[in-house]
């Protein structure tokens, strides 16, 4: 059985196995852009790996069942996969770090703690922001 390489055309998650060690399977329908169609059972239920649009290396047996060896998604961060109908989501580098400086001061700041800290949450998301942005800034340079 050889590998071959294809783009992920359409996924579908179809049903989850349970064995007897407690550890889960999900089975997904994968459609390649080359015609193949197959089974593939993961251990996550919607890795980006897997999702259409992925560059795939895969193998495929006489069972029609779909080992991904390599995926160009392969440690990309976990995001819901993107709506089919709005196409592939550009975010600009501005954007992806305000939504890390202000995750990261939620995280250190309000865990275990009231409303009362959202002022400092909003002070420490901008510290950090500016301090990403200061870095960016020399890297260009």
């Amino acid at each position: 059985m050889s590998n071959k390489n294809s783009k992920i055309v359409n996924s579908n998650f179809t049903s989850e196995w349970k064995a007897p060690n407690g550890a889960v399977l999900y089975y997904h329908e994968l459609t390649m852009e080359n015609g193949d169609k197959g089974t593939c059972g993961i251990k996550e239920k919607s890795p980006p790996k897997i999702w259409s649009g992925a560059n795939v290396t895969y193998s495929i047996d006489d069972k029609n069942k779909i080992k991904i060896i390599v995926s160009d998604m392969d440690n990309q961060p976990q995001q819901s996969q993107p709506s089919k109908s709005y196409g592939k989501q550009n975010t600009s580098k501005q954007d992806t770090f305000i939504g890390y400086a202000w995750s990261y001061a939620k995280d250190l700041i309000i865990a275990g703690k009231t409303m009362e800290d959202v002022e400092e949450l909003n002070k420490v998301a901008r510290f950090i922001y500016d301090e990403i942005g200061k870095m960016l800034h020399n890297e260009q340079q």
